[in-house]
């Protein structure tokens, strides 16, 4: 009697087990369920379907950088600004390749011709004379406040807003393929406020002076980059960069 009694408890302290599995299981469905991810299209709002470049300022506006103007979206309704000939206070070129907020709350818009400073109180831009005819590729600021700028073929230009001044940094490299490095993909300052620039010739790493420090490239013993062409760059928490290449993935 005793060898049933536990028979029987037993199998109730089982049917109790499988019972809160089952629990469990319906729990984790209904979790997994609250949890999906979904998108919804912004596309009529846009001035263009081919958006480059994505930036939510301090103001909580949304900015896309088109190939065809750009777009500021408030949550609601969007604003589309595109260049008039007629307007120089109008945007200085359609194609926008870069966009970027400073500490002190200005937003900087870079284009395939030219590089503007949106003015809030007026609704409309400055063009930086300096910028005219450049590619812009990447926009960062260091702790001087000075506007450092990415240029396609021009390398790279640090702007001071206050005096109305540039700069130009020439990168170069002791290789054949020197000339690329002068075509920079994006820019980014670090905590120690060093430059960490990528180009087409692999990736450099300046101080705000602009003098190179290192220059990192592919290594056939695969210690180096994975690929020369640098696409974008990102930190992680300060610490982590990392690259993305065109034909060599993600390096860390």
């Amino acid at each position: 009697s005793q060898c049933l009694s536990f028979f029987r408890m037993d199998k109730k302290y089982c049917n109790n087990i499988f019972l809160t599995f089952l629990l469990l299981l319906f729990a984790l469905s209904i979790n997994g369920q609250s949890e999906k991810l979904y998108f919804q299209s912004l596309r009529h709002g846009l001035s263009d379907q081919f958006v480059r470049c994505i930036f939510k300022d301090s103001k909580g506006f949304i900015w896309f950088g088109t190939q065809n103007g750009l777009t500021r979206y408030d949550g609601i309704k969007t604003v589309i600004y595109k260049n008039n000939p007629d307007d120089k206070n109008s945007i200085s070129y359609n194609n926008i390749s870069s966009i970027y907020e400073d500490s002190k709350g200005n937003l900087w818009i870079g284009t395939f011709y030219g590089f503007n400073l949106y003015n809030r109180l007026k609704d409309n831009f400055i063009r930086i004379a300096a910028f005219t005819d450049i590619v812009v590729s990447g926009i960062c600021e260091d702790r001087d406040h000075n506007i450092w700028v990415g240029t396609i073929g021009r390398g790279l230009m640090k702007y001071n807003a206050e005096n109305n001044t540039t700069e130009n940094f020439a990168v170069n490299s002791t290789d054949i393929s020197s000339r690329n490095s002068n075509h920079i993909t994006c820019i980014l300052t670090d905590h120690e406020d060093r430059l960490w620039v990528g180009t087409w010739n692999g990736l450099y790493l300046m101080n705000r002076y602009g003098n190179i420090i290192r220059h990192f490239v592919k290594q056939p013993d695969h210690e180096g980059l994975s690929d020369n062409f640098v696409n974008a760059l990102s930190f992680e928490n300060d610490s982590v960069l990392w690259i993305g290449t065109l034909y060599g993935g993600i390096d860390r």
